[in-house]
């Protein structure tokens, strides 16, 4: 990206790929411009600047390559706007201008790489718990920021993520979801393996668990009834579930039902342009996407078709 060259080879490249597969766009993953992310990441407080400049030759690139069609360009962005030097950018609507839409990433917000077991994807942050991250505020945040309204979708997983608690705790309604927990990551569903991150240099398991794992394994019997061993707790603070099993001290924090259908309320009090999900494939018989798509028992609203709701 700081290189012109290369920066026009890669825009050259993207309208190559999307020609040759007739794609409807590109959607642009960068973790994080001015942010380090991952360990083996370089960056450099220019990345925003940089990456204002690519996606003005991009959208130039795709106007005058595709002159009849209108190809998407879409944003994955994380829970705080673009960093300068100066640390989050106060205006991000230059950038809009260039692309259809941006996807906050609401979700990963606490893990391993927290000092305490968490949300996966809080609705709200509880003040002195957890990392100061959540749902509303990423929305609020970018629009302050002046990212557009109507260029803005909210994320929600579609997955929830496991850790041990050191200690045996109360599995009830109203428990402390914040405690130390054991710095060995627990297997998660029947899809997870053990992986080596060449960046973290470990091999670890994910603990990652697909909501449909969480169902077709029986942790989750039906929305809100577990399986044996397994207790359901709704978190008040960050409006979320986790399931927790004492005896293997294993806590799960995810996303089901309820906890979207108030995302759902929240991104359309904020008239954003709507929502995604990671990823479809870890739903179960269409239970959150139905949610999503506003078909759901616990939505309000007018019923829309499978089809639709799909699209949305």
């Amino acid at each position: 990206m700081a290189d012109t060259h290369k920066r026009g080879n890669l825009v050259k490249s993207i309208g190559d790929y999307l020609d040759k597969y007739e794609l409807d766009g590109a959607e642009i993953d960068w973790e994080y411009p001015g942010r380090q992310g991952s360990k083996c990441n370089k960056y450099s407080s220019q990345d925003s600047a940089n990456l204002m400049r690519f996606l003005h030759a991009l959208r130039a690139h795709l106007h005058a390559r595709f002159p009849d069609e209108q190809k998407l360009i879409s944003l994955a962005v994380r829970v705080t706007p673009f960093d300068d030097s100066q640390g989050p950018m106060k205006d991000v609507s230059p950038f809009a201008e260039f692309v259809d839409y941006a996807s906050i990433m609401a979700f990963d917000i606490n893990g391993v790489w927290a000092n305490t077991t968490g949300p996966n994807a809080p609705l709200r942050f509880t003040h002195n718990r957890g990392l100061p991250f959540s749902y509303t505020q990423a929305i609020d945040q970018w629009l302050e920021a002046k990212w557009p309204a109507d260029k803005l979708v909210a994320g929600v997983p579609f997955y929830g993520r496991s850790l041990t608690t050191r200690e045996v705790i109360a599995a009830k309604d109203g428990v402390d979801m914040y405690v130390p927990f054991s710095n060995e990551v627990p297997q998660g569903d029947l899809d997870d393996a053990l992986w080596y991150d060449v960046c973290e240099n470990v091999n670890s398991m994910s603990g990652i668990w697909n909501y449909r794992h969480l169902r077709d394994q029986g942790l989750l019997r039906s929305v809100n009834s577990t399986g044996e061993d397994w207790v359901r707790i709704w978190d008040k603070g960050s409006e979320t579930p986790w399931l927790y099993n004492p005896r293997l001290r294993r806590m799960i924090s995810y996303d089901d039902q309820e906890s979207i259908a108030r995302k759902v309320e929240y991104a359309k009090s904020k008239g954003i342009k709507g929502m995604m999900a990671w990823a479809l494939h870890g739903d179960y018989q269409n239970e959150l996407i139905g949610t999503v798509g506003g078909i759901g028992p616990l939505c309000r609203g007018e019923k829309t078709s499978n089809d639709q709701a799909a699209s949305q």
